[in-house]
């Protein structure tokens, strides 16, 4: 006898919306051509009411993947928790090379060999074990994520929670104050952190890429788009993220002659330099000298992908610049927010991170 699929009306779906395994509804024909429905339904949905979380089978962890205990709060609250991977997803050379095809195709250049002749491109990254969130609490992955590269221990989201909760500087997982992300970050981090505001005189795009060079890190609120992206939306979409590198382009007429002896160069891409570590401050502010802020970009590291973003340094400040309100769905019952407004808490402050400057 032949065997016939589920008709749209026997479509199981609409048993158990949120199960997303397939069950198995069979009408099979008869010798005599009668018609008889087999139901291997499974016990557990047959039931008057829906399925619980406990009815349904439990998902099994991926190995990739290392989840940290969730935090116990009140039942008013959602319980937040994040994954932290074992090891990075991505190496300096592929990212790298991500960004150098960036580079190009948002310019509208092919990747030739006339159009390398008139640039020479720079990048510096370090990878990080990805923490990924589950949450609002982008702000304690991305502190999580720069302990990785500050040597200390390890550090979880949990225990960055449990003492911003016990200082009143979160409920959920939110940090609205870049005060409080300085406060939170000299607690974890053993390295000097400073709290800087893109008002002060010496804030400069120049200033802050030249610690880029000298390895520090960058704890930057801004705004998310849908792709994680800087963009401008009030602060409604606020997020955090961790800068690890950047990715700049020179005109090659413009390079110091130093920079490609010094500088090791890509094997597959002659016109990519990798910058190295432990550069004289000199050559940082002869570089960014000739360097135009067009034409520079950074790696970003946030709660919501396993991989970097590569952002316009010159987007991010400018997203970071706009951070004005927390947005309708926010309010204080459920978050923390400071009391003076997120445009004095917030807009265009960041947290810098200085590498070798033990507290």
């Amino acid at each position: 006898m032949s065997t016939l699929g589920p008709t749209k009306a026997e479509d199981p779906t609409h048993l158990a919306p949120r199960l997303q395994t397939s069950l198995f509804i069979e009408r099979v024909i008869c010798p005599d051509n009668s018609q008889q429905t087999i139901d291997k339904t499974p016990q557990y949905l047959l039931r008057e009411s829906s399925p619980t979380n406990a009815d349904l089978p439990r998902p099994v962890a991926k190995p990739a993947l290392t989840p940290e205990a969730p935090v116990e709060q009140s039942s008013q609250v959602h319980k937040q928790h994040a994954f932290t991977m074992d090891k990075p997803f991505t190496t300096l050379q592929k990212e790298s090379r991500k960004a150098f095809k960036y580079f190009h195709c948002s310019r509208g250049l092919q990747e030739n060999k006339a159009t390398n002749l008139k640039h020479t491109f720079l990048s510096s990254y370090s990878p990080v074990k990805p923490v990924l969130q589950n949450g609002p609490i982008c702000g304690f992955v991305a502190l999580a994520m720069a302990a990785q590269l500050t040597h200390v221990k390890s550090v979880t989201t949990e225990e960055i929670f449990l003492e911003a909760k016990h200082k009143g500087f979160s409920k959920q997982g939110e940090m609205f104050s870049a005060q409080s992300m300085q406060e939170m970050a000299s607690i974890f981090l053993a390295c000097k952190v400073e709290h800087v505001h893109q008002t002060q005189e010496k804030l400069t795009w120049k200033y802050l890429v030249q610690h880029l060079m000298k390895g520090s890190l960058l704890l930057v609120p801004y705004d998310a788009d849908r792709n994680h992206s800087p963009c401008q939306k009030k602060g409604h979409k606020a997020h955090w993220a961790l800068i690890t590198g950047f990715f700049a382009a020179f005109k090659s007429s413009e390079v110091p002659e130093w920079l490609t002896s010094e500088c090791e160069r890509d094997e597959e891409m002659s016109a990519l330099y990798f910058w190295p570590e432990g550069v004289k401050e000199d050559r940082c502010e002869e570089l960014t000298s000739v360097l135009s802020p067009d034409d520079l970009f950074v790696f970003g590291h946030h709660g919501k992908s396993k991989y970097p973003g590569v952002w316009s340094f010159q987007d991010l400040l400018v997203s970071n610049g706009n951070l004005v309100e927390a947005g309708p769905v926010r309010n204080s019952e459920d978050y923390v927010l400071p009391a003076e407004g997120l445009e004095r808490a917030l807009k265009s402050q960041l947290i810098l991170l200085h590498k070798n400057i033990v507290q």
